[in-house]
Parts: C-alpha cells; sequence; structure tokens
C-alpha cells in the first residue's frame, strides 16, 4: 500500500501488508500506534479487519489516498515474507 498526495501525485508513505498466518505490516516509516497492534522490529502485529481500517484511515485525509496494490501468492510464500 502506498499514501498519495492529492495535488501532485507524489508517493507519501509505504507499507507492506503480510496476509500469512498473521496479518501483519511492515511499516519501516511508519508513526501510526494503536494499543492493541504490538510492534517489533518494523513489524505491527494482529491487524484484525477493523484495526486495518483504523491505519488505512489513519493515512488518507484530504491531501492524501491510500492505493492498495494486491498480490495473491501461496501460503507458502505469505510465510516466508512473514520471516
Amino acid at each position: 500500500m502506498k499514501v498519495v498526495a492529492n495535488g501532485n501525485n507524489s508517493a507519501g508513505h509505504s507499507a507492506l501488508l503480510i496476509n500469512a498466518s498473521q496479518r501483519v505490516i511492515y511499516d519501516p516509516a511508519g508513526t501510526w500506534y494503536h494499543r492493541d497492534v504490538p510492534e517489533r522490529a518494523d513489524l505491527l502485529y494482529g491487524l484484525t479487519p477493523k484495526l486495518l481500517q483504523y491505519y488505512l484511515d489513519y493515512h488518507a485525509r484530504k491531501e492524501f489516498r491510500v492505493i492498495l496494490q494486491t498480490k495473491i501468492v501461496s501460503p507458502q510464500v505469505a510465510e516466508m515474507a512473514l520471516q
């Protein structure tokens, strides 16, 4: 996913959502925080659909939009990405 400025289409932020045995977001430059989402080594753990929506809403504002790009991979590849 990436955050893009509405005015000039410049990229503002990127993150990677991984759906494996756990749903995590790799967010190395992120500032989002939620008390129910542990963070370790730039990974946000335990993303339920509701918490993911909070994350997306945090980044989408009047000046910015969030673009999601989906790539379906095998469960094995998803687990490797989680490692």
